[in-house]
């Protein structure tokens, strides 16, 4: 953290794992970090706002989805999760609901599967990779020849009552 803070870096980027975020945010604070901090997707599961309270308000993570403002297929997925179990999905059950859909949506476009398993797997790969902007729980998804996809990356903030609010998306080009 030393050499962070001395360095002549404009932001603090903090990937661990939501249990360790609060211990890595509260030393830079102590050691006079007064920039910029961020993390990725793990900030997003877990207790971290219990864990590190007012600590982490106004500071930012990239994801995949934000609950908060979700709208059409969304809203209506996060309302039914809820409902059955009682909280708000995350980003893992979003990816999980999109991940599923997207193999459905393979295997439709394979025209029929013959039983026979090499074949099969190359052309559920194949059709995987032909998908076109597939309209997933997370956003819109295109995946490349090499079975890459590309879908643009969300940015929370977490505001002054500690609530995960969508602030931008960030999209490849």
């Amino acid at each position: 953290m030393t050499t962070i803070r001395s360095s002549s870096a404009d932001v603090l980027f903090t990937p661990q794992y939501y249990s360790e975020v609060p211990l890595i945010i509260r030393a830079a604070k102590e050691m006079g970090w007064t920039k910029p901090i961020m993390g990725s997707d793990s900030w997003g599961g877990g207790d971290l706002m219990g864990l590190c309270g007012d600590d982490c308000k106004g500071y930012y993570f990239s994801t995949h989805y934000a609950a908060a403002g979700a709208k059409g297929d969304t809203k209506a997925f996060i309302d039914e999760y809820t409902a059955a179990y009682g909280k708000t999905p995350d980003d893992v059950a979003a990816l999980t609901w999109d991940s599923l859909g997207l193999m459905i949506q393979a295997i439709k476009d394979t025209g029929g599967l013959s039983g026979d398993v090499k074949a099969d797997r190359t052309k559920v790969k194949d059709s995987l990779a032909a998908i076109k902007n597939y309209p997933g729980i997370t956003g819109g998804m295109t995946y490349t020849p090499d079975g890459d996809p590309k879908k643009c990356a969300v940015v929370v903030k977490i505001n002054d009552e500690g609530k995960f609010v969508f602030h931008k998306s960030v999209c490849p080009k």
